[in-house]
């Protein structure tokens, strides 16, 4: 039997298997399958077959008889040619197609109408349906210069394969060249390869060439004329290809696109940010940047001395009045639930809220309101991405602006725009499927207007929620500005490597010694107290600047006469610190004068000072009232970071440590870690403001070193800070001991120093912190302060306890937010915990004292004012006579307590008696109970119920059978909170 054309011109030597190999169409089993056909068109032809030139001739003819055949071969439409079959009895019935012509091959005609790369084509018979039916002859009018398709008789394009299956390459198909193919799998497959015809073709043409370049080197080798040589120079041709130029270093780096290396931070600002991504600065603060298009905004305000952060020049946004970042919090809302930071924003140091629809019947918004002025243009952004539904976004600026400008809405699943308001946007899709987009236009009005981002069905607002549909928003911003800024920043990446690899060279005995130098390397030292040695310290210690490397201070007397600078990358570090006085073992600095001991004020580097002591000349103690020298701080660090402080003895210092911001250069302090000190400042032992990165304090001793004169301990009680603290953010503390302060802990309220923002104390963790013969351990001034302490000790001189009008615990400031753990008071005439101020919330876990009310003058244990709020989670131990006093709410284990005095009328029996008493914090529904001092027997009923906030109403029923008038007594009333 011969085989079909779909067998002989197959693609592989298995059918379907590619492995197998490609196949090579056998010539014999396409002359067997050419009889066949023509066989059959003998026979078709031989038997009476009708051939018409038109499908309209045929049509015309109906003499047939049924079942009749006729081929239609010269139709103009081509899909009309055919083999078609009479239907119905001579002179009556139709033609139907059946199948296509069985021609062997068949010839598409390209005349040019497509390109190169896509060819059109004709051919005079349609193809048949089935692949492989037939041969096609092509021919080509031009070069192709790549992968390329053909479209036969306005049908798909089909890409032409090689036969052994590759897309052709440039030049394979020749203009002039005839190529024979057959449909297979949407593919037009070359019948057989014309690579090698190619090859000799390329092969010859390059030879040619060759032959054509060495002529051409060789003429042309003679009349170089280079420019003449410029030293460190590299030459380039020039973009007219006429000549040589000399180019240095930068501008061949440039030319590659490598980092560029800049000087300093304004070089670095400079930078053309949509061309360098990466830079290596050499001096300032030297190593390699990168550019990170992310929202850096408030990484880079906060970092004002720019040690991590740069922005640059091209991006500096002019926020009004400030960022509205949905992200920390959502404005105004309408018809709306909200939560924050529930999925990832568009970068990773971003996280995205979610706005969910509700059931109503409106508008679905958020909002803020702002003030706008007449002409200027502002510009409202934020990133979005579709949650849940379908909804869209709309945006508005709101009716300072014209009506055409003020709305537009944008598709968040596809970052198409639904309706076009002025300057909407849509930025580049983000990464986690957010997109950016804005709305701008200039105000025509000066009012007050509330911008807002909506869910919209549609380009309608106000619709039936489904209130499922949410979509994810993050970095909502209105800016003056024509266009959303850019949001990124220069980031320190690292430091850039200035050593030697892979094997160092041996270092002299020199160099490893100046790994640690030596004071004593220094010549003229005086150890014994006597000699200044200020201007040799500070020799040295420059010496260590910028190094890294370590001073070594050895044991003795040193007196520095005058202040002594600390500059960067300087480490000072002693054979040990004392807790006593002198040892001969030990270095003292001896600060001979009143003034600043210690100084740092840069934060270009690490700093250390470790294993030291430090002393002043104080006046001796005697019977009569004590008053130290007013000397200057021993440590002053003012907007210096990454300093560690460790194992330092602070003997007897009028003011020990004073870290703060430089308002100078607006430079705050931070990461700042003090270890191990132990000391006895007479007025201030720490002070701290403006620090906003973490520090950190641990192992803090301050106790009588020096001296126990009770004049000395006289004064520390009247005047001594222990721990200072005004605008700390996230402070750490681990183990602080104090004794004899006057204030244990005080956290005060900062103002603003220059352009050193005002504040308090925020999210202070402290482990253990105690306050030893206080007058009060802990005192808040300050706004808004939040801090939780796993255990506070205090406690007075039992001898001489603080007075009745100062507690142990003491709340002066507003909405403060404090937990302790387990507080522990100890002797004193005023209360343990008095809260004042208003909006204060202490909650304390267990609470323990002695003596507290020392004198017995009334001061309640917890003594909260009206607007405060104390939470006793457990019942405490209390020795006050006294243990509650408030207009404020004091819950104990859950309970409010409240007491009176109640003397109720005479009651017959059957009868009762009520009166009302105030229980602060309780509210309608809450349990409550009474009991009455003076009721001894029987036959009483008493109830108490919550009639109103924080009013309790309490009945009394004489069932005694008698009348009775009850003396007045102590009326006790209890509040559960639901």
């Amino acid at each position: 039997m011969v085989q079909l054309a779909n067998t002989v011109w197959r693609d592989f030597v298995t059918d379907g298997v590619p492995a197998s190999g490609n196949w090579k169409p056998q010539k014999k089993d396409a002359r067997q399958w050419g009889a066949w056909i023509e066989g059959v068109v003998t026979a078709f032809t031989s038997n009476g077959g009708l051939i018409y030139t038109s499908l309209a001739a045929m049509n015309a003819d109906l003499t047939p008889g049924a079942n009749s055949s006729a081929w239609v071969v010269g139709d103009a439409t081509v899909a009309n040619n055919g083999i078609y079959r009479k239907i119905g009895a001579t002179g009556t019935g139709s033609w139907s197609r059946v199948t296509d012509l069985p021609y062997s091959f068949i010839k598409a005609s390209n005349v040019g109408a497509g390109t190169a790369n896509a060819i059109v084509a004709m051919t005079a018979i349609p193809l048949p349906a089935n692949d492989a039916a037939t041969l096609i002859a092509l021919n080509i009018t031009t070069n192709n210069t790549g992968a390329a398709t053909v479209a036969f008789n306005g049908g798909s394009p089909l890409t032409i394969k090689t036969n052994s299956g590759n897309d052709v390459a440039a030049n394979y198909l020749v203009a002039g060249a005839v190529v024979a193919g057959y449909v297979s799998a949407g593919t037009f497959r070359l019948l057989s390869d014309v690579a090698s015809a190619a090859d000799r073709s390329a092969a010859e043409t390059a030879a040619t060439n060759a032959a054509a370049s060495a002529a051409a080197a060789a003429a042309s080798a003679s009349s170089i004329n280079l420019p003449s040589p410029v030293a460190s120079t590299f030459l380039v041709r020039n973009g007219g290809n006429t000549a040589y130029d000399a180019k240095n270093f930068a501008d061949v780096r440039d030319l590659l696109n490598t980092a560029p290396y800049v000087a300093d931070r304004p070089s670095l600002r400079a930078l053309d940010i949509l061309k360098e991504t990466t830079a290596i600065m050499t001096g300032d603060r030297q190593g390699v940047w990168v550019f990170q298009d992310d929202d850096l905004a408030t990484e880079s305000l906060a970092d004002t001395s720019e040690n991590t952060y740069v922005r640059p020049a091209s991006s500096q946004a002019n926020i009004f009045p400030s960022t509205w970042d949905i992200v920390t919090a959502l404005p105004g809302v309408v018809g709306v639930a909200k939560a924050n930071n529930v999925v990832a924003g568009p970068y990773a140091s971003r996280q995205a809220a979610s706005i969910k629809e509700d059931a109503s019947n409106g508008q679905h918004v958020a909002y803020a309101t702002f003030s706008f002025t007449t002409g200027v243009t502002y510009t409202l952004s934020t990133y979005v991405k579709q949650g849940v539904g379908s909804r869209n976004i709309q945006m508005s600026l709101g009716n300072a602006f014209p009506a055409t400008a003020q709305v537009a809405t944008f598709n968040p699943s596809t970052g198409a725009v639904v309706a076009a308001g002025a300057g909407l946007t849509t930025a580049v899709t983000l990464i986690n499927g957010f997109y950016r987009v804005s709305i701008t236009a200039t105000a025509n009005a000066t009012i007050s207007a509330s911008p807002s981002i909506s869910m919209a069905s549609g380009t309608a607002a106000s619709y039936a929620g489904d209130n499922t549909s949410l979509f994810y928003v993050t970095g909502l911003k209105l800016e003056t500005a024509a266009a959303p800024s850019t949001l990124g920043a220069w980031k320190f990446n690292s430091a850039r490597f200035v050593g030697q690899f892979p094997t160092p060279a041996l270092r002299t005995v020199e160099q490893k010694l100046w790994d640690r130098a030596d004071l004593r390397d220094w010549n003229g030292l005086d150890l014994t107290d006597t000699n200044d040695n200020a201007t040799l310290f500070q020799a040295a210690v420059n010496a260590m600047g910028g190094t890294g490397s370590k001073l070594y201070v050895p044991a003795g007397k040193i007196v520095l006469g005058s202040t002594v600078n600390i500059p960067d990358a300087c480490h000072v570090e002693g054979p040990a610190k004392e807790g006593g006085y002198f040892n001969a073992k030990s270095a003292f600095f001896h600060f001979g004068h009143t003034g600043v001991g210690f100084k740092i004020n840069t934060n270009l580097g690490s700093r250390s000072l470790k294993n030291l002591n430090t002393y002043r000349t104080q006046p001796t103690p005697g019977a009569g009232a004590y008053t130290p020298t007013a000397h200057d701080y021993d440590l002053d660090i003012e907007g210096g970071q990454d300093i560690e402080l460790e194992n330092i003895n602070f003997l007897n210092p009028t003011k020990a440590i004073n870290i703060r911001g430089n308002q100078t250069t607006s430079a705050p302090c931070g990461r700042i870690s003090m270890k191990g000190l132990r000391g006895q400042p007479l007025t201030e032992g720490i002070r701290m403001t403006h620090c906003t990165d973490v520090c950190y304090l641990d192992e803090i001793h301050f106790w009588p070193f020096w001296s126990a004169n009770a004049q000395v301990v006289t004064y520390m009680r009247a005047n001594l800070g222990a721990l200072i603290m005004g605008r700390v953010d996230n402070p750490k503390i681990g183990r602080f001991f104090s004794w004899g302060a006057f204030r244990g802990l005080n956290i005060y309220q900062q103002g603003a120093l220059g352009s050193l923002p005002i504040g308090t104390v925020g999210r202070l963790h402290a482990s253990v912190f105690e306050a030893d013969n206080c007058n009060v351990g802990l005192l808040i001034s300050g706004t808004g302060v939040t801090a939780d302490f796993g255990a506070f000790h205090c406690a007075s001189d039992p001898a001489s306890p603080a007075v009745s009008n100062e507690s142990l615990v003491w709340l002066l400031g507003n909405n403060a937010d404090i937990y302790i753990g387990a507080l522990r008071g100890q002797y004193t005439n005023g209360a343990l915990v008095a809260i004042n101020g208003s909006g204060n919330l202490v909650t304390i876990d267990r609470s323990q004292s002695a003596a507290i009310d020392a004198d017995a003058n009334g001061p309640a244990e917890f003594a909260v004012d009206a607007g405060n709020k104390l939470r006793l989670l457990s019942q405490p131990t209390t020795s006050a006579a006294t243990p509650y006093s408030s207009t404020g709410e004091i819950q104990v284990n859950g309970q409010l307590s409240a007491t009176g005095t109640w003397d109720p009328a005479s009651t017959a029996n059957g009868a009762s008696s009520s009166t009302t008493i105030t229980v602060t914090g309780a509210a309608v529904g809450d349990m409550a109970l009474a009991s009455l001092s003076t009721v001894t027997a029987g036959n009483w009923h008493i109830s108490a119920i919550v009639t109103s906030a924080n009013t309790v109403t309490v009945s009394l029923e004489n069932v005694t059978g008698a009348t009775v008038d009850l003396a007045s007594g102590t009326l006790k009333v209890s509040v559960f909170k639901r």
